[in-house]
């Protein structure tokens, strides 16, 4: 008696084993990943054999009382691997094998055009039933030996039908063409009854109640496979026939409905077309209306709901079977699947938090399975543990970080295609393309704040795994060279801020389609053309500068960016005049950093003035990015930071009057010898703290949500800043809390998003005041001493927040240096950190430094009036 298996267990065991590689050769049962599906076509296999009389004849098999399983899946799905198996469990199950012979599986996309599908199943048949009567001797088998040679023989009339243009009768006389007419239509009407004849000979020679065939991929090649439904639903619909199909449902859906669109419209292309060019009283209404009744009832009938089996990707298995993965890399301990691809995900994209690898793992494990066990292998060999635990060290690998580059560029390479992005220039380690892909795809995305992260999030598909393989391209990019991560910062996701920012505030030239004013965009900021941050912060301020660059009605504080007079009020000066006062001053040491800040923007209408923090972040990436070994090219860069340059504004700058600018202050030079000895003063200054920078490097290791989350805190830190410092505070004021937002923005997210490159460097989870500097810098001194960050815990924002050119616009008496300490070099004292910071004489001149736009209001009353505390920055969206 036949028995069905017992239900299986939520917590199946499946085991996956990496070494196998990419053949579709069948596996054990414990080791198909689809075991449940298995278990139910199994259960339903011999349910079927249970209802099966081997005495019955085939002339009661009525219409549609075939049986066919249809297993849905999409390409990758491992739909081959799964009938493959299948095949091998069934041929050795016990109580199945000798009820069912499984003829053979057959690949319909690897037969040739011109060949039969029926003829191919007969050929099958034919040779499993040949050998199984050489086998057999006994003088009762002869019967069986004549009536299956009589049987096969009783088809070949029907066969004739299928050749092309074969009309044997065209030449015979009217009496022998009605005679033999008859005979051969006797034949073609005949066929299926003889066929069922034939299989119910093949299953008395065999031993069985039924045979077995399995068809893969018919739905690859679109001459066979409607080919292979009509053979089903035409002969192969008998008890005794059981089939099985595997292929994508909405690929078979397609190619009905083409097939349909031409036996009712004429033409394949005719459901297209009709619903394109439909106009009301031609009926295409109901054309199209009788192509989707018949695909659908057609697939219905075929192949019953009841009788369709879906092969889910990997995360719908994970829920229902305890699935773990083996290499021979980690030793024969078998480690959970989510486990592995959770350290693949935090190791090779450098995502820190659960809730963020969270996101990449699903979206990896919902990948087709083919996909998955692909990037498994892959980056398996460079995992190197035993266990999960020893899997989990967050140590930066470069051959992982590139192996799973490779993996995910491979598993998004027709979308990339598809939005022309330079996967080529991308793999050679060219930055450019990597900035202009993310710029493109955030724009395509629509979500400018949060795209920039590049986490699979999108509403489209070929997006998601875009974003999934740019994600895996930061760190192989980034890690251990931070100025390569600054850059990435300001040229990625800051790009993608400006534009909308310019978006939201376009000139009057500003008229052209949207695609035009995209390109303008990227032809001034230079995405795409091998340009350093300093250029890109220069053009950014302009950007950012853009609507106020005609007779300004308000105090010119923007975000990061502070337009400057270029003639003195009274009792204010110009930043030159200041630039010069401070050189001169004898308890001013070094030259003001904010000399290094300052951008002139020209115009039709003339030149304007601007203090940028962009600017000085841009100058730290230079700096960062020259060549380690030789200061020298980091010198050069420092020297020709200062005087400022001038930069063109954009071509879509709004016209304005001459007059709107008025009379330029000439500038008067400083003492002979006085600012060079200064600027050298500052030079040396630079170069320590970049050569104790370069030694962090090995501990950087930047994801692309790092990044995208330090850019929109700083914009969005900036932004607010700006509003409420608008109508009150001074030059001095404003650069002190821009510079605390850049370091702010760095240290709140490190915190959080950052894993170090070294697994000796501590990961301590820090909890920190995720509020902004707005107005008051002392809120900003008391919060570090809440904190009090450690060098080895936040390199990032160790590198930035010790750098020269962020401390000079830092008070010296609100008491940095403390605070700040932990930063620096052990070695260094907190009289050296002080010399760095904003002397009390600087501070006098830069109070006095003139602002663009009216007066500032002495009262801060009339400041913003916003729900929030004033201190209390608004984190930026999530």
């Amino acid at each position: 008696m036949i028995q069905p298996t017992a239900a299986p267990e939520k917590s199946s065991e499946v085991l996956i084993r990496l070494e196998h590689g990419d053949s579709a050769k069948a596996l054990s049962i414990d080791q198909l990943v689809h075991r449940e599906n298995y278990e139910r076509l199994r259960d339903q296999v011999i349910k079927h054999l249970k209802t099966l009389d081997t005495a019955e004849a085939a002339s009661r098999y009525d219409p549609g009382s075939g049986w066919t399983q249809f297993l849905d899946g999409t390409r990758g799905a491992g739909k081959s691997t799964f009938l493959s198996s299948v095949k091998v469990a069934l041929e050795n199950d016990a109580q199945v094998n000798g009820h069912l012979a499984f003829i053979n599986l057959i690949d319909p996309s690897r037969i040739e055009r011109s060949e039969i599908i029926l003829l191919v199943i007969l050929q099958q048949l034919r040779k499993r039933v040949d050998d199984a009567l050489k086998a057999q001797c006994r003088s009762q088998d002869e019967q069986l030996r004549e009536e299956w040679h009589r049987t096969f023989k009783g088809v070949a009339g029907g066969l004739s039908m299928f050749a092309k243009d074969y009309h044997p009768l065209n030449d015979l006389d009217p009496d022998l063409f009605l005679e033999w007419g008859l005979e051969r239509a006797g034949d073609s009407t005949n066929l299926r009854t003889k066929l069922h004849c034939l299989f119910s000979t093949a299953c008395r020679i065999l031993g069985v109640r039924a045979l077995m065939l399995a068809f893969d991929d018919a739905d690859t090649d679109s001459t066979h496979a409607v080919s292979l439904l009509e053979c089903i639903r035409k002969y192969l619909d008998a008890p005794l026939v059981m089939v099985l199909v595997t292929g994508d449902l909405e690929l078979y859906s397609l190619l009905v409905r083409q097939h349909f669109a031409q036996t009712v419209a004429g033409k394949r292309e005719a459901a297209i077309e009709l619903q394109r060019r439909s106009i009301q009283g031609d009926r295409s209404a109901q054309y199209l209306r009788m192509i989707d009744h018949l695909e659908e009832q057609y697939l219905l009938k075929l192949f019953p709901i009841h009788r369709r089996m879906q092969l889910q990707p990997l995360w719908n298995v994970m829920l229902r079977a305890n699935c773990r993965v083996t290499h021979p890399a980690w030793g024969t301990e078998p480690i959970h699947v989510k486990d592995v691809v959770q350290t693949i995900v935090r190791r090779g994209l450098r995502v820190k938090t659960s809730g963020d690898v969270a996101i990449y793992v699903e979206f990896l494990l919902k990948q087709p399975l083919r996909s998955v066990l692909q990037v498994m292998a892959s980056c398996a060999p460079y995992l190197r543990g035993s266990s999960a635990l020893t899997l989990a060290p967050a140590s930066w690998s470069a051959e992982l970080s590139t192996a799973l580059c490779r993996s995910l560029q491979a598993l998004a390479l027709t979308s990339l295609y598809k939005f022309s992005v330079d996967t080529d220039a991308i793999a050679a380690q060219e930055f450019p393309a990597l900035a202009q892909a993310v710029f493109d795809l955030s724009l395509l995305d629509g979500d400018i704040d949060t795209a920039p992260y590049l986490r699979p999030m999108s509403a489209e598909q070929d997006i998601r795994v875009s974003f999934a393989a740019l994600a895996a391209e930061v760190p192989n990019f980034c890690a251990e060279r931070p100025g390569m991560a600054l850059r990435y910062l300001l040229r990625g996701p800051g790009s993608v801020s400006l534009y909308s920012l310019a978006r939201t505030h376009p000139g009057e030239k500003d008229l052209s389609p949207s695609l035009d004013r995209v390109y303008q965009f990227k032809s001034y900021l230079g995405i795409g053309r091998r340009e350093d941050s300093l250029d890109w912060a220069r053009r950014a301020t302009a950007v950012i500068a853009l609507p106020y660059s005609i007779n300004p009605k308000a105090r010119v504080v923007l975000p990061g960016v502070v337009g400057l007079n270029r003639k003195g009020r009274k009792s204010e000066h110009t930043a030159r005049t200041a630039i010069r006062l401070a050189v001169e001053t004898s308890a001013i040491q070094r030259l003001p950093v904010f000399a290094l800040s300052m951008v002139d923007v020209a115009s039709n209408t003339g030149t304007r003035t601007y203090g940028s923090i962009f600017t000085l972040v841009g100058l730290i990436e230079k700096l960062l990015s020259a060549d380690s070994e030789s200061d020298q090219e980091a010198r050069i860069i420092f020297e020709r930071a200062y005087p400022s340059l001038t930069v063109t504004a954009p071509n879509w700058s709004p016209q304005g009057s001459t007059a709107d600018l008025g009379d330029v202050e000439a500038s008067k030079p400083a003492k002979p010898g006085s600012e060079p000895s200064k600027q050298e003063k500052l030079w040396e200054d630079i170069d320590a703290w970049r050569r104790n920078a370069l030694q962090l490097a090995e501990a950087t290791s930047p994801s692309a949500i790092f990044l995208g989350k330090v850019w929109t805190r700083l914009f969005f830190s900036l932004q607010k800043a700006s509003e409420e410092l608008r109508p009150h505070a001074d030059f001095g004021e404003v650069m002190e809390i821009f510079a605390l937002c850049v370091i702010n923005a760095f240290l709140v997210e490190e915190a959080e998003h950052h894993l170090p490159g070294s697994s000796s460097i501590s990961t301590v989870d820090l909890r920190v005041d995720r509020n902004n500097p707005r107005t008051s810098a002392s809120w900003f001194v008391d919060k570090l001493k809440s904190m009090q960050p450690q060098r080895r815990d936040f390199p990032m924002t160790s590198i930035v927040a010790t750098c020269p050119l962020l401390l000079g616009l830092l008070d010296v008496h609100l008491g940095y240096a403390d605070t700040l300490k932990q930063l620096f070099p052990e070695n260094m004292e907190t009289a050296s950190i002080e010399a760095l910071l904003r002397p009390k004489a600087l501070a006098g001149h830069m109070k006095k430094v003139s602002i663009a736009g009216q007066t500032r209001t002495r009262s801060q009353s009339t400041a913003p009036n916003t729900m929030e505390p004033r201190d209390a920055g608004e984190a930026p969206a999530e």
